[in-house]
């Protein structure tokens, strides 16, 4: 079985064609669509997909839920999830595929273990916070920091739980500042994209960590895990079959 992975596709700018075939899985890890402006359009082209795939995976990435409520974002997911039988949506969730074993979800950050500075910086310097919305009870309020946390932690905590050494994990945000694009490397906003996760992966030693979010191509290996990321970006000439292979 064939494994390649993209994200950040940003669709929202212009579409893409992804070339595939039945022996292939395809990973996709976040920042696809913003569901509110154009989830007919994606649901057609999940369809499309899936029918040129042995299996689509897909984790969400931010943008996913812009201008609409997080939840409702996510109960659509997951009803495309029911509906397309070889589509997998992993939201703090797993999958196997002919006995591979996937699992993961967006991730987000834990703003460098909660430091208030980063914090401060994520909420006044990145969009998220002026486009998504969150329940906090029954009312849909603006994403706060603490609620990224509380998403990260969701998603850390299931993980732990059920990560092996024969597992691919599949998130949006970095496990590590080594997949770094050099540009962000003094940039206060560097721990919204990031989290310090290398003492857990040489712990866990899954099999891969694929991720999406920085906009930066990468690969490499913290001990035995191979993680990488391929991504497309803000592309606005329909560059299409932009996707890479897994190399374990």
């Amino acid at each position: 079985m064939k494994i390649v992975h993209v994200a950040d596709l940003h669709m929202e700018f212009s579409m893409c064609d992804l070339v595939g075939n039945k022996e292939t899985v395809l990973v996709i890890a976040g920042d696809t669509y913003a569901v509110k402006k154009y989830g007919g359009i994606l649901q057609t082209w999940l369809k499309d997909h899936c029918k040129r795939f042995k299996a689509l995976v897909w984790v969400d990435g931010n943008h996913e839920f812009y201008k609409r409520p997080m939840c409702r974002v996510q109960n659509i997911m997951q009803q495309y999830n029911d509906e397309i039988e070889n589509f997998h949506y992993l939201n703090d969730s797993e999958v196997w595929i002919e006995g591979q074993h996937f699992l993961g979800g967006t991730l987000w950050t834990n703003f460098n273990k909660g430091n208030p500075i980063a914090r401060n910086a994520a909420m006044y310097g990145m969009n998220d916070y002026k486009s998504i919305k969150i329940l906090h009870g029954d009312i849909a309020g603006r994403l706060r920091t603490g609620d990224v946390i509380e998403l990260f932690e969701s998603t850390y905590y299931f993980i732990q739980k059920h990560v092996t050494p024969e597992s691919i994990v599949v998130t949006h945000h970095a496990p590590s500042y080594k997949s770094g694009n050099p540009s962000f490397v003094d940039d206060e906003l560097q721990h919204c994209y990031y989290s310090d996760l290398e003492k857990e992966i040489l712990e866990w030693q899954p099999k891969a960590w694929i991720h999406g979010h920085l906009h930066h191509n990468t690969s490499y290996r913290i001990g035995k895990t191979q993680v990488a990321a391929y991504s497309r970006g803000y592309n606005r000439h329909g560059t299409n079959n932009m996707v890479k292979e897994l190399s374990i």
